[in-house]
């Protein structure tokens, strides 16, 4: 059983890696009207297809800088502080709403090209300009050469929109992106998975409900969704079980996910009645 689980997860792995569409619409930025480095971009829409700022400092669309090139074809982005705001935040465009309790792997690269002390926020949103439902944070590059991240979570809203904050503390810190991937996941092998490694009592209960993991976590989040992918509660599980109290929120059908840094550890739907 074990070495079919695992045969099924390097499977997963791999379809996604190679197969699967990517649901940004212009993730590695190659869609665009620059011919020459481009800085200080304030409406990304005139000039990257798919693109909007949200707030913040500046980015530039970059074929080159002094750390060297793209990870992937020709252009890629360096984001900066405006000397005010110490963040930048834009959003790229989805070919397609997620749906709701689905799950995505994201990837992308990314490298500093001088302090590296900027964390960069994830987020799912409706709108082009607002960051929308937070989804996780990467710590900030340290080093000036391309590295990549990977990051599987369940949808909690049908965004349309893939929104990016990159935290920026000090002047000068500039941080450099580039060959953002969203893929669907195949619900069929992670829902086994998930389904097989946690349980959640009672189902239905009237509020006041214990989730177990077959394994102990350290560090994992713990985050309660309604129907409609509102996220109603989040907690940490430090071990193999959790409480959750949701006795004063509203009858009806909840999901739950469990995610540590390596992912999605548990996942299940109850009730409360």
């Amino acid at each position: 059983m074990k070495s079919k689980l695992l045969f099924s997860i390097l499977s997963l792995a791999i379809y996604n890696l190679t197969c699967a569409q990517n649901l940004i619409l212009n993730g590695s930025l190659e869609t665009n009207t620059a011919t020459v480095n481009t800085t200080n971009l304030h409406d990304w829409s005139t000039v990257v297809s798919n693109a909007w700022e949200i707030d913040g400092g500046t980015m530039d669309l970059l074929k080159t800088n002094s750390c060297g090139t793209a990870s992937n074809g020709n252009w890629f982005v360096e984001t900066s502080h405006n000397g005010i705001d110490y963040y930048t935040s834009f959003s790229l465009g989805l070919s397609t709403h997620l749906t709701v309790g689905d799950h995505y792997t994201l990837t992308f690269d990314k490298k500093v090209c001088s302090t590296p002390n900027a964390s960069i926020d994830i987020g799912i949103s409706n709108d082009s300009t607002l960051m929308g439902t937070f989804i996780h944070t990467f710590s900030a590059p340290t080093t000036n050469s391309w590295s990549s991240e990977t990051y599987v979570f369940s949808a909690p809203i049908a965004g349309k929109f893939l929104t990016v904050n990159v935290q920026t503390s000090v002047n000068n810190s500039l941080v450099d992106l580039d060959n953002f991937v969203l893929t669907h996941v195949s619900t069929t092998g992670i829902d086994e998975i998930a389904l097989q490694s946690s349980n959640i009592f009672p189902n239905p209960g009237n509020g006041l409900f214990s989730i177990h993991l077959k394994e102990a976590v350290q560090k994992a989040e713990v985050t309660i969704y309604n129907a409609t992918g509102e996220k109603v509660v989040t907690t940490q599980m430090n071990s193999n079980k959790v409480e959750i109290d949701l006795s004063n929120k509203a009858k009806g059908i909840y999901f739950y996910t469990i995610m540590n840094e390596k992912g999605i550890v548990g996942q299940g739907k109850f009730f409360v009645q």
